[in-house]
């Protein structure tokens, strides 16, 4: 064999051990990757507990007034921000128990968890899960 091949065919070798690194550095951060995306997963709180803990609500504040298909709320930085709902929406007190939104005093602290857990781009979004409690703050 000709030097030249003899130096071509160990470079070719010592190449691979990089294209190793290169497979193994990509599997790696493709496992990464997935497993930040199945721990973004939306989860609802669920009425008298459940399996996994909720994700941190959307928006959090005081009760300001409700009207034909939305809440207002303040929250403690910036412009209070209307939130829709429609009948599948669930309204659950902290304490337990479910209720309607004309049910809401004024002054009260509300959680509310957006569809999907994603607001729109103005921060307000449609509610699928709105807590109340007469405390504030409170935590879950």
């Amino acid at each position: 064999m000709h030097s030249f091949a003899k130096a071509a065919a160990k470079r070719a070798i010592s190449g691979m051990p990089g294209i190793r690194t290169i497979v193994v550095a990509l599997t790696m951060f493709t496992a990464a990757v997935q497993g930040a995306t199945a721990t973004t997963t939306c989860v609802l709180p669920v009425p008298d507990g459940g399996d996994a803990p909720p994700s941190k609500a959307n928006v959090e504040g005081r009760f300001v007034r409700a009207g034909h298909g939305l809440v207002e709320v303040a929250r403690r930085t910036g412009q209070p921000i209307r939130v829709s709902y429609t009948d599948k929406t669930e309204f659950y007190s902290a304490f337990g128990g479910d209720y309607d939104p004309s049910e809401l005093a004024v002054g009260q602290h509300v959680a509310i968890w957006f569809v999907a857990c994603k607001p729109s781009r103005d921060g307000t979004g449609q509610a699928a899960y709105l807590l109340g409690s007469q405390e504030f703050p409170f935590s879950l």
